[in-house]
């Protein structure tokens, strides 16, 4: 009994008392992990990660041009155009295939240029939001190159008739967009930092 008392009596080995002030020099001998421990986050940090996360999310897109190119050929097909007219309207259209009309997603953007990764042909392609046309902007473009290069009697009927034709190329992929969010936040760790037995906590 009084063996058990006094083991009792003795620190324990696993326990550490240790007096320290903040910005002042470490006096003591190096301090050393007499076993693995790990440093948690704070329920504030791990929500400001997840929030940076959201913030900054990567917008996943669809290249489809199979409408785009449909509505061209109406286009064309619906309308009696002179040879003049034809021939800038070939162009103002391959322009736009060209530089893409994109379909912005229904969400609030944190960001003015987000990055979007773009998948066509089982391939994905990373780009940026800017380097597109929404579709206010392709018809702005479009009514701009006509009243440029048509006379002002042909500019009017010609703008009405061919806006109504365009329709984006790259379409905003929502569910791989999600699932990429959910799985990128669910990924996030509480441990910020881990001591192994034998190293050195203070020097």
């Amino acid at each position: 009994l009084s063996l058990l008392f006094i083991v009792w009596l003795l620190p324990s080995p696993n326990s550490i008392s240790i007096s320290y002030e903040l910005s002042k020099p470490w006096e003591k001998e190096d301090l050393i992990a007499p076993f693995d421990f790990a440093v948690y986050k704070s329920d504030a940090e791990i929500s400001a990660e997840k929030n940076n996360i959201k913030q900054h999310i990567e917008l996943y897109y669809l290249n489809n041009d199979s409408a785009f190119i449909a509505n061209e050929k109406l286009f064309f097909e619906q309308n009696k155009l002179s040879k003049q007219e034809q021939i800038i309207c070939t162009e103002i259209f391959n322009t736009l295939a060209s530089k893409k009309i994109i379909e912005l997603p229904d969400t609030t953007l944190s960001e003015t240029n987000p990055q979007v990764l773009i998948e066509k042909n089982k391939t994905v392609e990373v780009a940026h939001l800017r380097d597109f046309y929404t579709l206010a902007q392709a018809d702005s473009f479009l009514n701009a190159q006509i009243k440029t290069q048509i006379d002002d009697k042909s500019t009017l009927h010609l703008t009405e008739f061919a806006e109504n034709y365009l329709t984006h190329t790259l379409f905003f992929n929502k569910k791989i967009t999600v699932q990429n969010l959910q799985q990128q936040v669910s990924n996030v760790v509480s441990i910020k930092d881990k001591t192994l037995k034998g190293q050195s906590i203070i020097k």
